[in-house]
């Protein structure tokens, strides 16, 4: 947390089976509506993705992508953080909804 509004993240988020597989490496900030415990969340950042994937909007390349999304983060008071998004990801001209779930700590 830079200040009680805004925060910085890094991550990491992977989805796939068998012979598909999607890895994404996100960094960004979160503005806080209602910076308290509770509070819903403007979040806006890029990152890189790598897929292998025979279907669907990726192919089996790297890509450098941006992202927006609002979501709602709930922060208990021992630094436990779980949250709940759906980003919005532009990469080459291309545009996917990614929902988001995290559990975490903040310090």
């Amino acid at each position: 947390m830079l200040n009680a509004s805004v925060g910085l993240d890094v991550g990491f988020a992977a989805l796939g089976n068998d012979s598909d597989f999607i890895a994404t490496f996100p960094v960004g900030a979160k503005f806080y509506l209602v910076p308290k415990n509770g509070s819903f969340y403007l979040a806006g950042g890029g990152g890189l993705l790598t897929a292998q994937a025979d279907s669907g909007p990726f192919d089996s390349a790297a890509k450098f992508y941006g992202y927006a999304g609002i979501g709602f983060e709930h922060r208990a008071n021992t630094g436990f953080i779980f949250s709940f998004a759906a980003y919005s990801l532009f990469a080459e001209g291309e545009f996917f909804i990614w929902p988001g779930l995290a559990f975490g700590y903040a310090f």
